[in-house]
């Protein structure tokens, strides 16, 4: 049994993880942004596994301005309702102003399996829009989640954004 915990950290160690942040997500509840293993709250794009937990209907609306520069501010909106089979949720996040913005939608299943594991797809559709251009370029891509119970008060939370690094391409 221990062989199988070495192997398993050894495996975990070795793996390279590559980040893609997203300036147009809207912050978390969590602390210090680490949204990915906290099933307390749903906090859309951050990790779909969360709604999982969720036994009732929500809506959330966040507006956030860091800067005090309205250019820059990101507005969000989010609904959620549990099912009998699975949860889902509807999120969408603009951020931007007439001559440049950017448009962030998603769709998201959820499913809690046995209060073990938590696991949680979301379809994203990406678009941006340049005044230059005056064209809006978009893109699809999925966000996949997985919260692990390890015990009571802990977890451990998996979120891949973009999985694929789908791109979008503006041609001069």
């Amino acid at each position: 049994m221990r062989k199988n915990y070495l192997l398993i950290i050894f495996i975990i160690s070795s793996i390279t993880a590559i980040s893609q942040t997203n300036d147009l997500t809207p912050s978390t509840y969590a602390i210090a942004n680490a949204s990915v293993a906290d099933n307390k709250y749903y906090s859309a794009f951050k990790n779909p596994a969360a709604l999982a937990v969720q036994q009732n209907i929500g809506i959330g609306i966040q507006y956030e301005n860091k800067f005090i520069i309205n250019e820059l501010s990101k507005k969000s909106f989010y609904t959620f309702s549990s099912t009998r089979f699975f949860n889902v949720g509807l999120s969408a996040t603009y951020s931007g102003y007439q001559l440049y913005n950017e448009i962030l939608t998603g769709f998201v299943l959820a499913k809690n399996f046995d209060n073990i594991f938590q696991l949680g797809v979301q379809y994203n559709y990406y678009s941006v829009y340049l005044a230059e251009d005056n064209k809006r370029k978009a893109a699809f891509f999925p966000q996949i989640g997985l919260i692990v119970k390890v015990a009571p008060a802990f977890h451990i939370g998996f979120s891949t954004f973009n999985p694929a690094q789908q791109t979008i391409q503006f041609k001069h």
